[in-house]
């Protein structure tokens, strides 16, 4: 059964999360949605993005991309204000780089989008970047061998999770204990072991859209650029450390 969370997401520093082995998303194509967070207004975002790899839909324009602050004040009240665009990367497979600026700080949402012809996007290490991936909003179905971590709150028994194809689930020690390799897309459980909630899992060899149910259902590269539900991070976290 899946468990609710919030989209109001925070930076999981307060968990104190190991280091591992950063991992890897590879590119997508049509739209790629990332949620960052802005520690001081008037910050940077710094992305590297390479567009048209695929050679033969060159044709169809720039990649574009758009900056949205999520939550706080808006003119029209709406939850998410546009804040930055860019659509100066060309579609001629050379990576560029691209920075985007947000003058309030908080909780933003990137949306990359191409005309099919596969772009890839990249950022430097540690600047915080997650990828949303639920059964309402999965990651991007093109994504190909991707390695990613993703947060088991305390007292979790079962993973549940809805993917298929290709992919290994490790536990936080690395250990493989399950596999969607040949697996038909459908819903699975992972049991989670003893002593093994309150941790960092990753899937390896990932191939499409792995949604999670029963686990906040973000991704990350890595502990440092993890964003996970307000509330997870008030449960699990030390709770004399300050908020970000």
């Amino acid at each position: 059964k899946p468990v609710e969370y919030s989209d109001d997401l925070v930076p999981a520093s307060r968990l104190n999360l190991p280091e591992v082995d950063p991992g890897e998303l590879g590119p997508g194509r049509h739209e790629q949605v990332f949620f960052t967070f802005v520690d001081r207004q008037g910050a940077t975002i710094e992305l590297q993005i390479t567009g048209g790899g695929i050679a033969h839909y060159r044709d169809r324009g720039n990649v574009r991309v758009e900056l949205w602050k999520v939550g706080g004040p808006s003119q029209g009240g709406e939850r998410e204000t546009l804040v930055a665009r860019d659509r100066s990367v060309p579609p001629d497979g050379i990576e560029r780089t691209v920075k985007l600026t947000s003058g309030e700080r908080g909780l933003h949402k990137i949306v990359i989008q191409d005309g099919g012809d596969r772009t890839r996007v990249t950022w430097p290490a540690g600047q915080r970047m997650t990828v949303p991936s639920s059964l309402e909003t999965p990651m991007n179905a093109h994504y190909l061998s991707w390695m990613l971590y993703f947060y088991v709150p305390q007292g979790t028994r079962v993973i549940g999770l809805h993917g298929g194809g290709h992919g290994e689930i490790h536990d936080s020690a690395g250990r493989p204990v399950f596999w969607l390799n040949g697996r038909e897309p459908n819903f699975y459980s992972v049991d989670v072991p003893e002593g093994e909630d309150g941790k960092l899992w990753r899937i390896r060899y990932g191939r499409g859209p792995v949604r999670l149910l029963t686990v906040p259902p973000y991704f990350a590269r890595s502990a440092g650029e993890l964003l996970l539900p307000r509330e997870v991070v008030d449960s699990d976290g030390d709770h004399e450390s300050a908020e970000p």
